[in-house]
Formats: structure tokens, sequence, C-alpha cells
């Protein structure tokens, strides 16, 4: 029994629960008494009705309020006890946990246990007596009903090990006549929607998420929540009863309904039953059909008409085994011994050393069958191809590499792990999960992590290529490698660092760069990608010398350093940078003269500086949206805005992969696309273009075929009249 006192209050008291809660009956309370206490209180309790899990871990919270009619002084106090009522037999006495939570902290203070003989806390004023219906000192208390009104404490009900109804009684202690609450919460899987928290199966291959059995087999229904002096009729549409058994007299004795055997099922009358007294029904399967449904039913003893009391159908079928639908199987970095659970989520930190010297990994398993519910006892293996070794154990805490291939019995559990570690060498490694019985073997999954070498190859990729004078070209690099959707977000060039068979390497690595000609073109920094999919990846930046000359070019060189000798020798191939200037002229062109209808047309504008040469990378080469790019037909495709930037002295509208973004009109003719590019020093209100294209006339090149080939009979048919004179034939 558990206790919340409380001195000094009335309040309202009522157990709300998301789960578990699922009755309240009235009771009257006769405890012991402190001095002075508020007359007639009453607990409430609201009602739910969703069954809790069967686990000795499941917890129901039960927030307690307590509502009066008194007038109090500042002497006055109450206790409100927690205690169990009934249990279904066999079943461990939940634990009942009282605190003072919620109460008003503004009024109310703690004070130590002073009551021998009960587990209790009491809490007085130090305002003096606060009303719940108004806040203010002293007064008379309204009766509160339907959960309102000030939280002064929670019972936390833990521990419900066995199928039925756990009932307790939420007490408060007044000097009157107290009303209590009785909690009723029910444990299992209620197997009746249309008449719920009746039948829970507590025997079969599934009892967890519905009720299924072995094929053969047999498998047991608890039916409970009786009503007093009611006989109760059993039947099964097929398949046999082999017993029914009573949890106590109470819930009646078990009859045979022909008096000789259960083949036409039994009844029970019950006598003073209490709420968690049950009747266990045990089915056999006789083979055919695939399932057994269990029809509880009274009779109206006047009317003698029928009432269903509950149905329970349980599913023959194949034994459980261990299946990958519902099994997880979680890769953790490091030696991580956490309970995973269906949202754990695998690490995305996947490349690694390839050194012996730590464990890199920790694969959590945990083993379920079809129906979605631990399978205990399987045999649990883990084998590993690539390099690598690996470790396995009945537990969370795999930390050891002892080989290859191993296997550890699961027994009494579902749950095991396995640990992952480098062998010295490189490459991609995966590690199988599987989990047998005598019957099979399952895949439960596999886990491909990379084990990565020393540096040994660079490869390089040019993004940006013209710089102004004094000024980085493109973005700052940074660790975390975003869209490049601009000049402005993106860097001048990235570099990869692979080892010797092209894998990635360790994240680390130690690079530089170098210019030919810092006059021209300065280096500035390399950010390496801390995505765990893109280890050696860097992004780096260049700038334009101050004072270097438009045209001029430079050349800068990627380096690694070679831990083996020391020296930056792992060398990438040098990229060329050039110095241009703000964009003096723009030239506009097509790539064809004449397109079939629909056919990609490459629109591409060069834009150059006063110098003649490419200008500098993220200029924007139309003047504004009002005068972009327009064509006097409809074309297929986006032109290009007011806002495309020039790369390497152009921007097209076809990609550098050959990808076309537009395309020419559909009917035949000429057609044209004009615009007016950015302002210059001579032209500062922008300079018209306009290029000039066509479409071909399908018919017409029809027409010219049909003549051509007419041309060809005509000739054919002279040479044969020719042919034919000269062999004399008329």
């Amino acid at each position: 029994m558990k206790t919340i006192s409380l001195k000094k209050v009335s309040a309202v008291a009522v157990a709300s629960l998301g789960i578990g809660l699922l009755s309240v009956v009235p009771a009257q309370a006769a405890l012991s008494t402190l001095a002075d206490e508020p007359a007639n209180l009453t607990v409430f309790a609201a009602s739910s009705t969703t069954p809790v899990a069967v686990s000795g871990s499941t917890a129901v919270v039960v927030p307690a309020f307590v509502g009066a009619s008194a007038t109090l002084t500042a002497t006055k106090g109450f206790t409100v006890v927690g205690t169990l009522l009934t249990k279904p037999v066999g079943a461990t006495n939940p634990t009942i946990a009282a605190a003072l939570t919620g109460a008003d902290s503004g009024v109310f203070v703690a004070e130590a246990t002073t009551t021998a003989s009960k587990s209790q806390s009491e809490v007085y004023s130090t305002t003096g007596i606060r009303t719940l219906a108004n806040a203010t000192n002293g007064g008379t208390l309204a009766t509160i009903t339907g959960g309102v009104g000030t939280k002064v404490g929670e019972f936390t009900l833990t521990g419900f090990d066995k199928p039925g109804i756990y009932t307790f009684a939420i007490t408060p202690n007044g000097a009157g006549t107290d009303t209590a609450a009785t909690v009723t919460v029910r444990a299992g899987f209620s197997l009746d929607s249309t008449n719920p928290n009746r039948a829970f199966p507590t025997q079969g291959s599934n009892i967890t998420t519905g009720w299924a059995a072995t094929a053969g087999g047999q498998a047991t229904v608890r039916i409970t929540g009786f009503t007093d002096a009611t006989t109760y009729y059993y039947t099964t549409n097929n398949g046999s009863i082999v017993s029914g058994t009573r949890s106590a007299s109470t819930a009646g004795t078990v009859t045979a309904t022909n008096a000789i055997n259960l083949s036409q099922g039994f009844y029970h009358l019950t006598a003073s039953s209490t709420a968690s007294d049950y009747i266990d029904v045990t089915l056999a399967d006789t083979g055919s059909p695939t399932s057994t449904t269990v029809k509880v039913v009274s009779y109206d003893a006047t009317t003698g008409a029928a009432t269903t009391f509950v149905t329970a159908t349980v599913t023959w079928g194949v034994a459980a085994t261990p299946t990958a639908q519902y099994s997880l199987v979680k890769l953790l970095a490091g030696a991580d011994s956490t309970n995973v659970t269906s949202s754990t989520t695998d690490t995305t930190d996947t490349v690694v050393s390839r050194a012996t010297t730590a464990q890199r990994f920790t694969i959590q398993v945990e083993v379920m069958d079809q129906y979605n519910v631990d399978f205990n006892g399987a045999t649990l293996a883990a084998s590993i191809s690539g390099p690598g070794t690996i470790g396995i154990a009945a537990s969370r805490s795999a930390t050891t590499q002892t080989g290859r291939s191993l296997s550890v019995a699961l027994t009494g559990q579902n749950y095991g792990s396995v640990s992952v570690w480098g062998d010295g060498s490189a490459g991609k490694a995966t590690v199988t999960i599987t989990a047998s019985t005598a019957t099979s073997t399952v895949t439960l999954g596999t886990k491909t992590v990379t084990f990565a070498g020393s540096p040994s190859k660079v490869a390089v990729t040019q993004a940006l290529y013209v710089a102004r004078a004094g000024y980085e070209l493109g973005r700052t690099p940074t660790t975390t490698s975003g869209a490049a959707t601009s000049v402005a977000t993106t860097p001048a060039f990235y570099a990869e660092v692979t080892d010797s068979n092209g894998a990635a390497v360790v994240a680390g690595s130690t690079v530089k760069m170098t210019s030919s000609d810092p006059t021209v073109i300065t280096v500035g920094t390399c950010a390496e990608s801390t995505a765990s999919a893109l280890p050696g990846t860097f992004e780096c930046s260049v700038s334009g010398a101050s004072g270097a000359a438009s045209g001029k070019t430079a050349t800068v060189t990627f380096s690694v350093l070679n831990s083996t000798t020391g020296l930056y020798d792992i060398v990438a191939s040098p990229l060329t940078f050039t110095i241009g200037g703000a964009i003096e002229k723009v030239v506009v062109t097509v790539d064809k003269t004449s397109y079939t209808a629909g056919e990609g047309v490459n629109l591409t504008a060069t834009a150059t500086d006063a110098s003649g040469n490419k200008a500098y990378d993220g200029q924007t080469w139309q003047l504004s949206a009002s005068t972009k790019a327009a064509s006097n037909k409809s074309m297929g495709g986006t032109l290009p805005a007011e806002t495309k930037e020039i790369k390497n002295g152009k921007q097209s509208t076809t990609s550098s992969t050959g990808t076309a973004s537009l395309f020419a009109p559909s009917t035949p003719g000429s057609f044209s696309i004009a615009g007016t590019y950015a302002a210059t020093t001579a032209a500062p209100l922008g300079t018209a273009w306009s290029v000039t294209s066509a479409v071909a006339d399908g018919n017409v090149a029809i027409i010219t075929q049909i003549d051509a080939l007419n041309a060809k009979i005509v000739a054919l048919n002279a040479l044969i009249a020719k042919i034919m004179k000269k062999l004399g034939v008329k």
C-alpha cells in the first residue's frame, strides 16, 4: 500500500490513464484519520479502454485529484492511499508508488512522514488554505467532479505479468464519509473488439498481437470480467475443448454441458465473483479448418434470449519462426550496448580505419517472429566478407574479435550483438546476420562498412575558372557541402583522396595547394567534408591576386602528404585559372541554322571584358527581367532567366553533360530570340541582341525526297528503254 498525505487542502483526485485505466467504481473508505481532517472527500478516476501489455516493467500512471464540500481551516489535512484489491491468480503483486507531484507549489510544502504505520508524505500550507474553486485563502469548497481540480499527486502502478484484470482502490482519508475510486487495469491482447477486455490469449505461438497457435497443437484463452450470479455457456465451432479451468471458486464450477465430457462445451455459474476471476479455456487443433472460435453466451432467465458475452478466435498455422520482416539489425558506431528499437537509426559513419586497435562497430540484433513477437532461443550467427573480423555475444555487449564466421545460442532471450573490427586490410566489408532454429535459417539483414586505407591517389574536379583580381573565386570552403546552385555557393574546385584501390580513406588527410604564379592566382583553404559518406572529399578556394591583369593564367596543384615517405608526393593534375574583368560585351549565338521541330537548341552567351578576354565567373549577362531573352514563337523548355551567370566566359542552355533545356518551336519557319545584355561602360542602358534560326518544314523535305525519287525512276525507265532497244525487244 502506498500513500499520498496532504495537509490543509481539499482537492479532486482523477486517475487519468493514457493506457490501462479502464473503469471507476466508487467505494466507501474507512481508514484511520489524521487530526482535524476535512469531511466528505471524494476521489475521481477517469476511464480508458485500452489494455496494457503483459510485462513486469509495464507502468500505469494514475494522476490524483480530490474534491470535497467542506469549510477549511488552517489545520485541516488528509491522506490518499493506493491499495491492490484483486489480481489474476499467479500474478505478482504490482508495485504501487506514490508521489506528491503537481501540487500548488506556491501554497504547499512537503513534510516528512509522521505516521509510522503508513508510507506517506504530508503537505502543509505556508499561507493558509487555498480553495480549488477560486484560488483564494479560506472558504468553502464545492464538490468537484469529472477530473476538474488541482492535481495533488500521482500513483505509479508497475508490473502486470499475467493476462487478466487487476483492480486498485484509490482512497481518500478524511473525517467524514469518504468516497474512493476503483482503478481497473486489464493486461493482455483483447481479442473481441465488439466485447472488448473480456478475452485475453495466454497460450499460443502469438499472444501479444493476436492469437495464433501451431497446427496440431493447443491454445488457451482467458475469459474474464464476469457479472455476478450469471451462468455462462462455452462452445466452439470446431476443434476440441481440452479443459476449462477456473481461477477461484467464486468463478463457479465448470460443468460439462452433456454431463459426460467437454465435446459439447461447458458452463459455470458465477458466485460473488470478483473482477479478477477468470476461466481459462484450452483448445486442441483437430486439423481442419484453420481456425477455431470460442463463443461464450448467457441466457435471459425469463425470455431465454441469448446474449453473446465474448468470442475469441485462434488461427492454427505454422510455428513461430524468426523473420527479417520484424527483426531489428542496427549498426552502431564503436562499442555500443544500446537496447535498440525500431526507431533506432544506423550510424552513417561507415568509413573507418583499417587498424586492428579498436572496435569500429557494434551490430545490435533483436530476433522477432512472423507475429512481431520476441523469438527466444534462436541461434544467432554472423559472417563477414571482405576485410575485417567480428565477435559475437548473447548480450548487448559484444566486445571481442574472435573470427570471421561465428554463432551463439540466445537461450531464453531474443537479443544478441556482433562486434566489428579492422584487420589491417582496406576495402568494403559486408556482415551477414542470420537466425536459426532446428528447422530453418533466416537471413535477418546485412551491414556494409568500409575499412579505409592510406591516401594513395587524388583526383580534382574544377568547378570555376575565371577569377576577378583581388577577390576570392566562388565560396569559402566549408565542411558541410551544400548545394552549389550559383557561383557564390560553389567552391573553385573539389578534390577526392582515395587509397590504392580507389576506396575511401579515413578523414583527416593532410593536404596543400601550390600556385604556379602567386602574382596571378593565390591559393586559399581546403575543407574536408564531414558528411560520413564523403571522407577524403575536399573543397578548395583560390583568389585572383590583387593587381593581376586580365588574361593572365596560373595553375594550381593539389597534393597530399604521404605518411610513408613524409612528402607531398600524392599529386593531382594541375588546374588552370584565369583572370578576367567585368562584362563589356556579350555575343549570343545558337548552334544551328536549322532545326527539326522540338529539337534541342543550344543558346550560348559568350561574355568578354574590356580587353577581349573571358569575363570573370559569377556575373549575370542579361540586363533585367523585363529585357531578358524572349522568342517570337513558342519554344519548348525554358529561355534563360536574367539571373543566369556566366562561368568560364559563357552561359549555355545545354548543360556540360549535353542535356538540353531549350527546344525549337513545333511550327516550321523562321524564329528569333532577342533580349538586352548587361550594362557596360560603353552602353550603360544595355545592348540589344538578337539571333535567328529556323525550323525546317517536314512536308517540304518529304516533297523534295519524292521529287528526287521520281527523277531516279525516270532515269531508270530511260535506261531500261535503251537496253531493250539494243536487244531488239519491242
